[in-house]
């Protein structure tokens, strides 16, 4: 049997480990893995780049080996012995070489070959699938979409614009573009603004000032410190096997609702206190550790793993009613700051080095300035940073990578209705609108953060990945 994957970033790896881990003994199977880069397991997100930028999750949620949930820290105390707290958020960099060093073993394989080719088409046959890169041309039986990251998102028409950064990774080349007689402009003030902003101040010396253009409340909420071993969490694996599907949203959330109380959180104290990102909220979390959201955050952490199958175990119509009441709560305490990054930012606020302009209406461009509207207020910037995001919706991203735009003027990919692309849950097969389930064709990663609930997680990522390889030999064999 010939498989394709397409993509060696961290789905691409985990899946490329559980497909040799989980093949039958014996079987005759080739694996060849398409990507243009040489950075193994790493992909976009942990890319070889400046050591500024920290991860969105603690050590104790991050290691790649699912039956050792020590395994990161273990090789911390090795290599990085001042990063190895299980609370530290430590530089994507290193976790990007922690990776590199776990995965690189599965690539040396007899059965593996790995191209440095970028794969622009991926065509149906009558058997199997042509894949086309700009040197050679192949057909597999089996074909492993891992295609990392969407496009960022371009919300005020910039794209193209002189003196505007789209992409701002790798930060390492991008902000040598950048005039440091001027003063730059974020928009956003997520984990890559916070990024941006203290690459610039750390490896550039930054003097101008940084304005970070928000449309509300500049943050989610700081990481507490999270040493509890009593956590108590009824809703798991277990929980979920004893519930009548489809799951009933009531159900789940008087669970949550139950569980909350077993652990002394009071739920109306945490909407109350920390449901808005305010600097007055940030500040105090800052200021003093609060033990009831360091419970919540810790408990969601713990049930991060599961989200997707509660999710998927959910009807339709029930899936949209958690979108409304419920999901954007779970996100805002689940995206949690590093304490170390917004000391530094608040330390430079305080200082007059960087600002936050709310209320953000538009962007205009003319006169080689960026004209930026706000509700009360009008700036100007001859340099600007996007910071918001990926477009998870298709159909408005700025642009396409090639093979993504072949496979959806093909009609072989569509969109999820929430957003994202669609696939089947657990086994990620690749679903069209006018063709419906595509044979021997899966896509895994963040194009399909719809499915998964989740865009940007390293964890889930590594499960999900492992659960598709496991799921295609289980399911697929007869092939």
């Amino acid at each position: 049997m010939k498989i394709a994957i397409v993509g060696q970033g961290l789905s691409g790896a985990s899946l490329l480990r559980s497909l040799i881990e989980y093949a039958p003994k014996s079987f005759n199977y080739q694996i060849t893995v398409y990507d243009p880069s040489d950075q193994l397991a790493s992909g976009f997100a942990y890319q070889n780049d400046s050591g500024i930028p920290l991860m969105n999750t603690a050590v104790r949620a991050l290691s790649c080996q699912l039956n050792n949930s020590q395994d990161l820290k273990e090789w911390l105390l090795v290599h990085h012995p001042h990063e190895a707290n299980p609370n530290n958020f430590i530089p994507r960099l290193i976790y990007g070489q922690y990776l590199n060093q776990a995965y690189t073993k599965y690539y040396q394989l007899e059965n593996i070959i790995t191209l440095r080719e970028e794969v622009l088409t991926c065509k149906k046959q009558e058997k199997g699938y042509l894949l086309t890169t700009s040197k050679s041309k192949d057909t597999f039986d089996v074909v492993f979409l891992a295609l990392g990251h969407p496009p960022y998102a371009d919300y005020y028409n910039l794209y193209g614009c002189e003196g505007y950064i789209h992409n701002p990774y790798p930060l390492s080349q991008t902000l040598n573009q950048l005039n440091p007689k001027h003063s730059v402009g974020i928009i956003g003030s997520g984990l890559t603004a916070i990024d941006i902003a203290r690459t610039l101040k750390h490896d550039y010396n930054w003097e101008s000032i940084i304005r970070f253009y928000i449309q509300d409340q500049p943050f989610h909420t700081v990481a507490m410190p999270n040493n509890f071993t009593d956590i108590i969490r009824n809703i798991n694996e277990d929980w979920l096997f004893e519930q009548n599907l489809p799951l009933s949203l009531g159900c789940l959330v008087d669970q949550f609702k139950q569980d909350m109380l077993a652990n002394h959180i009071d739920l109306h104290y945490i909407t109350r206190n920390f449901s808005k990102g305010t600097h007055r909220s940030i500040r105090q979390q800052l200021a003093a550790d609060d033990i009831q959201l360091s419970k919540l955050q810790r408990y969601l952490w713990d049930l991060n793993p599961i989200l997707p199958q509660l999710y998927n175990a959910l009807l339709p119509s029930e899936r949209i009613k958690y979108h409304k009441k419920y999901s954007q709560f779970i996100k805002h305490i689940k995206s949690q700051m590093p304490r170390k990054s917004l000391c530094e930012i608040y330390q430079w606020f305080d200082s007059g080095e960087v600002d936050f302009i709310s209320g953000l209406k538009k962007i205009s461009t003319g006169q080689e300035k960026f004209l930026i509207t706000t509700n009360h207020q009008e700036f100007h910037e001859v340099q600007l940073i996007n910071a918001t995001g990926f477009q998870h919706r298709i159909d408005l991203a700025p642009y396409l990578p090639p093979l993504i735009k072949q496979l959806w003027d093909d009609k072989l990919i569509s969109p999820h209705p929430s957003h994202g692309l669609q696939v089947s849950y657990p086994s990620s097969q690749v679903v069209s609108i006018d063709k419906g389930l595509i044979p021997n064709l899966f896509l895994i990663g963040p194009w399909i953060d719809g499915v998964l609930l989740t865009s940007n997680d390293a964890n889930i990522t590594i499960r999900h990945a492992h659960r598709v390889g496991q799921n295609f030999w289980h399911k697929n064999i007869r092939l």
